[in-house]
């Protein structure tokens, strides 16, 4: 592969309220297969702290696109994983997130 997939659209996952409201934060990655089009065509859960995290990621990672794989000039079909944190905005402001 001479280039990796490159993202030209991402969508922010959905942070669950129940989740928020409870002050409660985590992750989740995601591995996508980008097509040679860009689109992701197959996404799948590696892990998540919650499960509500993961569905989230994996709603959101759907919706992704990207500048295809290059290989031999042409474009191909790749893996790549995506990393979702769900994390307080007061939280992240003061880690300087």
């Amino acid at each position: 592969m001479e280039s990796p997939p490159m993202i030209s659209t991402r969508v922010a996952p959905v942070y669950p309220r129940a989740l928020r409201e409870k002050g409660v934060q985590g992750f989740a990655t995601v591995e996508v297969r980008v097509d040679s089009t860009g689109r992701v065509v197959e996404a799948e859960l590696v892990r998540s702290t919650l499960p509500e995290f993961g569905e989230r990621a994996l709603q959101a990672a759907r919706g992704w696109t990207f500048k295809p794989a290059m290989a031999q000039g042409r474009p191909i079909t790749a893996r790549v994983r995506l990393p979702f944190e769900f994390v307080m905005p007061q939280v992240a402001a003061l880690e300087g997130r």
